[in-house]
């Protein structure tokens, strides 16, 4: 696909007769899955492939005796020590050798002394450099990089390499030699440190794929232009503010990434022109889908998005202020596959209309959804009957939604007909008086609550959408079934958690929240401790920020899988415990409660095994330290007190 040699067949994509082509080659075992989600060659296809391959294909690694051929042409050196038997010296002057590739060689000095003896394998292909970036920053190794600029003026001498890679190599800039390689195809700098494109980038004329990720770059030259046959462009975590209207020169490009580029403020207004652009991703990670602090900086899209006909990934969409981007050109993009959509600037919508012209239902392949306003909302009625109009098809399994200004939520948020959804968020939505009716999500497992400033109470609506009478919850579906993780942060108004009561024993874990293992409450000052649920089966970790009349007793309350419970930045809490703790609790963690000044001689669970107090000096001055007597935990086996201002002994 990459080389273009897939052609669309009928009513499909050239991605889609790639992916009929992989999936039939996976059925037939030529791949395997790993856990990752990646795909390797099956094992017993590597063996034959290594047979037939013969000594053209040569991998020396760790404890390797022996030495590469007379007929290697594809060389690979992995591993994480200094190799002595390999004669790079007799490899440079074989003019047979077409691929080099060498991965986490150490010590690192090492692959430079191999890169400077490269300047006479004129016949080379391929050369690929690759270093562990996490072990570079664990031991502190920076490549040097004026050797790394004489090693790349000296591999411009190699007129036939087509593919270059460097991942982690001290790259500061790319001389302009390097842009003499009239057959590259392929320049791939990772993590390199560039800090600027030459302009010369531009006599790459045979360049398809340019890759920057995690570069310090701040500015593309507007040569980028030039590069007639570029499909795939990669900026993503650079610090880049503009993309050159140039860019809209390269009418074979079928991808731009722009992940997690939050100070792009703009994209060229001719990027419509773009007609075979497949895949424009602009927005944090998927990997961070679960944190919204770093949403795109961009302002508004283009005029005319509509236009990008074969767009099949659109990561973010900026709904515009009067004449520009509309949101309705999300429904005549027919082919947008996803995984993600992120649509911000919803408080530019003026016509609820318009929310229903997204299309949003018909998407099927969206399965990560994100939808944000900005600033207070005039017109809380408004903001609902957007976020009615928006709603997705059921396929999604994961929704966030950020600065709703409703005060309650349409009955599509929470219906039990999202069977797949896995992960919610609602963050910001501080005008809602009330939670959506989320308990009836059959495959929930992972719901994160934030700055719902006007919310008082939790009750009955949350687990279902019945009308909250005793008849009606009797016949409730046991709420939260799959749910393991529940957090609670901001909520400076929330007073009351009611738990309806569900038919069937509670000890055979048939209630409420019945599988959750992790429950966080943050910054809750006015939740009553005795309005916590009272039997929590499963739950293993309890989190407690700056809730300091939640975090002094747990009394009364059964959680009898309860192993590690953490306490942080309480400022108000004196003395801990209050009260008598669960016995099973095996891990405490208290940090930063400023006012603790004494720990109680009764109330500690029989089995603790790990303490840890930081930040909490009054704890241990003169006149407290006789109130911290810990003789009284016979189990404790790790004991930790760090970040101590001042331990005053007498």
């Amino acid at each position: 696909m990459g080389e273009n040699l897939l052609e669309p067949l009928k009513n499909k994509t050239a991605e889609e007769v790639g992916e009929e082509y992989f999936n039939d080659l996976l059925s037939r075992s030529l791949f395997q899955g790993t856990e990752s989600g990646k795909f390797t060659l099956h094992d017993l296809v590597n063996d034959l492939a290594m047979f037939v391959s013969g000594d053209s294909c040569f991998r020396l690694g760790n404890n390797v005796s022996e030495v590469a051929r007379k007929s290697t042409r594809h060389l690979l050196q992995c591993g994480s020590h200094y190799i002595k038997n390999l004669n790079f010296e007799d490899l440079c002057n074989k003019k047979i050798l077409r691929t080099l590739i060498l991965k986490d060689i150490y010590p690192s000095g090492y692959v430079i002394d191999i890169l400077e003896k490269l300047q006479s394998m004129q016949y080379l292909r391929v050369l690929d450099v690759c270093q562990d970036r996490y072990y570079m920053v664990l031991n502190s190794i920076v490549l040097e990089s004026s050797r790394m600029t004489k090693v790349l003026n000296s591999i411009a001498s190699l007129k036939l390499l087509r593919y270059v890679r460097f991942v982690c190599a001290g790259i500061k800039e790319i001389p302009d030699s390097i842009c003499t390689l009239y057959n590259l195809q392929t320049l791939i700098l990772r993590e390199c440190g560039i800090t600027r494109l030459p302009d010369s980038i531009g006599n790459l004329k045979h360049l398809r794929y340019l890759d920057l990720t995690r570069s310090p770059i701040n500015k593309i030259p507007d040569s980028i232009g030039n590069l007639e046959h570029l499909s795939h462009l990669d900026l993503s975590s650079t610090r880049i503010e503009n993309i050159p209207d140039t860019v809209c020169n390269l009418h074979e490009l079928h991808t731009m990434n722009l992940y997690s580029c939050t100070n792009l403020k703009r994209l060229p207004n001719s990027i419509t022109t773009l007609i075979n652009l497949r895949h424009l991703s602009i927005s944090d990670t998927p990997h961070t889908a679960m944190i919204l602090q770093e949403w795109p900086a961009l302002r508004e899209m283009p005029p005319q998005m509509c236009k990008l006909k074969n767009l099949q990934t659109l990561a973010a969409f900026v709904v515009g202020k009067d004449s520009g981007s509309n949101i309705k050109e999300l429904g005549e993009l027919q082919h947008l596959q996803g995984p993600d959509l992120l649509i911000k600037g919803l408080e530019n919508i003026i016509n609820e209309e318009d929310a229903s012209g997204a299309k949003l239902e018909d998407k099927k392949r969206i399965i990560r959804l994100r939808l944000g306003w900005e600033g207070d909302s005039d017109d809380s009625q408004l903001a609902r009957e957007v976020l009615d109009r928006l709603q997705p098809h059921t396929n999604l399994e994961e929704l966030f939604i950020r600065g709703y200004g409703g005060t309650s939520f349409p009955p599509w948020v929470g219906h039990h007909s999202f069977f797949c959804i896995k992960y919610l968020g609602l963050f910001d939505c501080r005008n809602c008086c009330w939670l959506p009716a989320l308990g009836q999500l059959p495959s929930l497992e992972s719901l994160k609550i934030a700055g719902f400033d006007m919310l008082e109470k939790i009750g009955n609506e949350f687990y279902s959408d019945s009308d909250g009478s005793s008849s009606s919850s009797s016949a409730i579906t046991k709420p939260f079934k799959s749910l393991k993780r529940l957090h609670f942060s901001g909520m400076a108004e929330w007073r009351e958690w009611s738990v309806v009561e569900v038919e069937g024993n509670r000890e055979e874990g048939r209630g409420v929240f019945s599988n959750l293992n992790e429950l966080e409450l943050s910054h809750c000052p006015k939740l009553k401790r005795e309005c916590l649920p009272d039997y929590l089966p499963s739950l293993e970790t309890l989190s407690i920020w700056g809730s300091h009349h939640l975090a002094a007793s747990l009394s009364g309350h059964q959680y009898p899988s309860l192993r590690v419970l953490k306490i942080w930045f309480c400022k108000k809490m004196k003395t801990f415990p209050e009260g008598r703790l669960p016995s099973d609790i095996q891990s405490i963690d208290i940090s930063g409660c400023d006012e603790l000044a004494s720990l109680s001689d009764e109330g500690w669970p029989s089995n603790l095994k790990s303490l840890q107090i930081s930040n909490c000096s009054k704890l241990f001055v003169r006149s407290n330290i006789t109130q911290c007597n810990l003789g009284m935990l016979t189990s404790l086996t790790s004991l930790h007190i760090g970040h101590i201002n001042e331990v005053d002994t007498g």
